[in-house]
């Protein structure tokens, strides 16, 4: 489904990263109350096919991991562009980790 949608326009797909984004949050973040923010802009929609993969990988990654092991229950996405820079900042009420405990669980 992801690949067929961000084929360029013209094809079979919208080819526009930021509403496919958008949409696979709606799909995956059911039940978490969210705002999603901002604009990727049209030189993203002009990568290659696989660097948009990539990033739709990276998103849809991220967001999974919200309701499961997060637990959280809001959560705030940001999108910006500066040149070819995309950033993606997500903030949420999840419960977080500590990057020094170096335990296996």
């Amino acid at each position: 489904m992801d690949v067929i949608v961000l084929v360029p326009a013209g094809s079979s797909g919208s080819g526009d990263l930021t509403d496919h984004l958008a949409q696979s949050a709606e799909r995956i973040l059911r039940g978490i109350a969210y705002t999603m923010s901002g604009v990727a802009g049209p030189a993203l929609n002009r990568l290659p096919l696989k660097q948009r993969w990539e990033v739709v990988l990276m998103f849809k990654e991220v967001l999974h991991n919200l309701p499961r092991p997060a637990k959280a229950t809001t959560a705030s996405i940001e999108l910006s562009q500066s040149g070819p820079t995309l950033a993606v900042m997500i903030e949420d009420n999840g419960r977080g980790f500590d990057p020094c405990d170096t335990r296996s669980d």
